[in-house]
């Protein structure tokens, strides 16, 4: 299934793909508070899923752009424990960002020790360079561009010398009963009420109109519960000359 998959998007990795779970528990060291701890099944996308695709990812002293960061709280988090070189940009600063406080208002860890996190206008970088960056994550944060997606995108790939990362809640339709779409689609709506969920298949297309790159993998970002639905994904594009 996993092959057919792959094949089926045009994706090139092959291999395995889902983390154990003796490599999850190691990765959990350094996820010193609740936020992070929560976000546990994107950070295990991150740190040990997406590498298998993209070699060298993480390396010590590799440029990333976090575009849409919220509080930059993990930015800070894979700054600190990879020594990646992280710019975060997000469309508001944190304390005015509903996505980087939690209910009371109260801002993440990382931004009461002041990691910066640049404000932007939704859709360029102009501070940014062509191929400056080695990497260009979007991490949940897409969906909420809604229509500037394309253009997000583009700056991506102007700016990124290697590789575009995208973790997304997608549309399932195609992908799961017709039920459980529908459910899926009530909760997006609930969480983004003016916001944009496409199906994997609209991801491999725009990511490949929108950038020119390569799709060099895809796949599902497990849950942590079995009761949980099955929504997120993570899509790995690399730049490809010639």
């Amino acid at each position: 299934e996993r092959q057919r998959d792959l094949e089926r998007y045009g994706a090139t990795r092959v291999g395995t793909h889902a983390p154990a779970a003796t490599a999850c528990t190691a990765a959990a060291q350094g996820r010193d508070s609740a936020y992070l701890r929560f976000k546990s099944r994107l950070l295990n996308t991150l740190e040990l899923t997406v590498p298998q695709a993209a070699p060298g990812i993480l390396v010590n002293g590799s440029r990333w752009l976090d575009v849409g960061a919220g509080s930059g709280e993990i930015a800070d988090y894979l700054t600190r424990k990879y020594g990646v070189r992280i710019t975060a940009y997000d469309v508001a600063p944190p304390a005015q960002n509903k996505w980087a406080t939690d209910r009371r208002g109260a801002l993440g860890a990382a931004q009461r020790l002041g990691f910066p996190v640049a404000v932007f206008d939704g859709q360029r970088l102009p501070a940014e360079e062509s191929r400056s960056a080695d990497v260009v994550l979007f991490n949940m944060v897409l969906h909420h561009a809604a229509n500037s997606t394309p253009a997000l995108l583009r700056e991506a790939a102007r700016v990124s010398q290697r590789w575009i990362v995208v973790l997304e809640d997608c549309d399932v339709t195609g992908d799961a009963s017709d039920t459980v779409a529908k459910a899926t689609l009530g909760r997006h709506r609930g969480h983004e009420p003016t916001g944009i969920f496409r199906t994997t298949a609209a991801w491999v297309a725009l990511l490949r109109d929108s950038t020119g790159f390569a799709l060099r993998d895809w796949g599902r970002i497990l849950m942590q519960s079995k009761h949980q639905m099955d929504y997120q994904r993570f899509f790995v594009a690399e730049r490809v000359e010639g």
